[in-house]
């Protein structure tokens, strides 16, 4: 009986502490992204995939 509530308790515990663990990191995520505004984020993107391309076609002659 105390094996039983031993194991249940270890997986209720890791339970908790996994999806504590995913909500803290999607608190960091979101404070990352409110603190960076999303446009600048689309344009650097969009700027190292534009320089990228200019790369290709320059090393392809």
């Amino acid at each position: 009986m105390t094996n039983e509530l031993s194991i249940t308790a270890i997986m209720w515990f890791t339970v908790c502490a996994v999806l504590s663990a995913q909500a803290v990191l999607l608190v960091m995520l979101c404070r990352a992204l409110r603190t960076a505004p999303p446009p600048v984020t689309v344009n650097v993107v969009a700027g190292s995939a534009e320089d990228i391309v200019q790369a290709g076609s320059i090393g392809t002659g």
